[in-house]
This record gives structure tokens, C-alpha cells and sequence, in this order.
């Protein structure tokens, strides 16, 4: 993880938590963290060679690049992606990573069940169980303006 963090900070968020609402006194609750994938990591991604345990850095994007897609690394978050995943996508932001597939693969029946009612579809027609690959398309500044337009 630190390696990958070197190479990109942009890849791991912090949940901070606050029960006065005091940031001063924030704990950390949990922690989201991604694989930025340049299009070498996206096509190893799609041939099934890439290996998010170990990841190669050559396949992913440096700091302040536009990741060709994104692998959802990690989430630890217990009983707080309700909150946190749409706060996730806002701080995201649209002009960085809207228009791109977003993967993940679930470890645990409950992140199986998380991906699926967020809106993960399996990758492939065989995609659907724990370890299976899900992705999910997060609508870039093109979608939606034609929307307002429509």
C-alpha cells in the first residue's frame, strides 16, 4: 500500500470521524482505496492479468493523470458506505474520473451484496459471485449535460 501511495496519493482516502463534529478531534473510521489503472493496468484488468494484491506500478497512473479506469482496491468502511460512497463520488469529482469504469471484487457475502446494491454489474455474463469481477460507469461531464439537454 505504500508503495502504491508513493507512486499516487491520490489512490487512498481517509474516513474521518468526529462524534463533537470537532475536526480537530477526528478518529479514523475507515479507508477507501483504489488502483488508478493507465491503459496498460485497464487492459491487463480486462485480460484477467492484473494482480491487485501485488500490483506493478508500471500499470498504474502517476499523480494528477486521468486514470484510463479504476479498480476499487479496498473499503474498509463498516456501517458507513451509505454515507460515505456517494460522499466518495463527490470527492472524486466528475471532471477527473466521470466517464470512466470503475471494478471491484468483492471478498465478503456483505461486499458482494454492497456492490450489487450500488449498482455493480458483473463484468461478464459469468460474473456474479464473491471473487468475480463487477464494474459500474460513472457518468462524465458529456452525460450529464446531454441529459439536461434532453
Amino acid at each position: 500500500m505504500q508503495d502504491v501511495y508513493r507512486h499516487n496519493p491520490e489512490t487512498l482516502w481517509v474516513i474521518l470521524r468526529s462524534p463533537s463534529g470537532d475536526k480537530t478531534q477526528a478518529e479514523i473510521a475507515g479507508y477507501y482505496g483504489f488502483l488508478h489503472l493507465n491503459e496498460a493496468g485497464y487492459e491487463a484488468l480486462k485480460a484477467r492479468t492484473l494482480t491487485p494484491r501485488k500490483p506493478d506500478l508500471s500499470l498504474l497512473a502517476p499523480a494528477g493523470e486521468r486514470p484510463a479506469a479504476v479498480y476499487v482496491w479496498a473499503i474498509v468502511a463498516r456501517k458507513l458506505t451509505t454515507l460515505t460512497i456517494p460522499l466518495m463520488g463527490k470527492g472524486l469529482g466528475i471532471k477527473r474520473y466521470g466517464g470512466l469504469q470503475f471494478f471491484a471484487t468483492a471478498g465478503t457475502m456483505g461486499g458482494l451484496n454492497g456492490l450489487k446494491g450500488y449498482g455493480f454489474t458483473g463484468a461478464s455474463d459469468q460474473d456474479d459471485k464473491i471473487g468475480d469481477l463487477f464494474q459500474f460507469y460513472i457518468p462524465g461531464e458529456a452525460d450529464v449535460s446531454s441529459k439536461g439537454a434532453a
